[in-house]
C-alpha cells in the first residue's frame, strides 16, 4: 500500500508544486519561483549575506535554530561559491523534510544527492547536541 502523505522529496512524483499562473490559479507544471536558478553573477558577499539570512528566517523557529547555530556567519563568510550552492540547494529542501532529516527521523532518499552528503551529516551532527549545549539565535549584525 501507498503511503497517503508521500514525505516530499521522497517521491518526487509526488511532491506538489505551488506556483501561481497569471489568473490566480495553483500550476502543477510551473516551477514554483524558489525553484528557479538564481541569478549566477550575484556577487560573493551578496550571495553569503542572503545565505546567512535563509539559514536564520525558515518557516520553524526549531529549524532556524539549529540552522543559524550551525552555520553562523563566520563560518559563511569563509566559504567558496560552489559550497554555497550546495548550501542553497540543502536550504531548498521542504521545511518538514528538512527537519526529519536533520533529527534523524527520517533518511534522505538512496538515489538523491543528500543520501551520502557530508554537508547533512554536519548538519545531523550538530542537531544531535551530544554536548548539551544551550543554543540561542546568534546576533544579527
Amino acid at each position: 500500500m501507498d503511503d497517503p502523505y508521500p514525505i516530499a522529496l521522497q517521491n518526487a512524483a509526488a511532491m506538489p508544486r505551488t506556483a501561481v499562473t497569471e489568473d490566480g490559479q495553483y500550476s502543477d507544471t510551473e516551477p514554483h519561483e524558489t525553484d528557479r536558478p538564481r541569478n549566477v553573477n550575484e556577487d560573493l558577499d551578496t550571495y553569503r549575506a542572503r545565505m546567512v539570512y535563509q539559514t536564520r528566517k525558515r518557516g520553524t523557529l526549531e529549524t532556524g535554530l539549529l540552522l543559524s547555530t550551525w552555520m553562523p556567519r563566520e563560518r559563511i563568510a569563509t566559504m567558496e561559491r560552489e559550497e554555497l550552492q550546495e548550501l542553497e540547494r540543502l536550504m531548498s529542501v521542504p521545511e518538514w523534510t528538512l527537519f526529519y532529516w536533520m533529527s534523524g527521523k527520517q533518511r534522505p532518499a538512496e538515489d538523491s544527492e543528500w543520501a551520502s552528503s557530508s554537508l547533512l551529516e554536519s548538519l545531523r551532527e550538530h542537531t544531535s547536541n551530544k554536548e548539551k549545549v544551550v543554543r540561542k539565535m546568534p546576533e544579527l549584525q
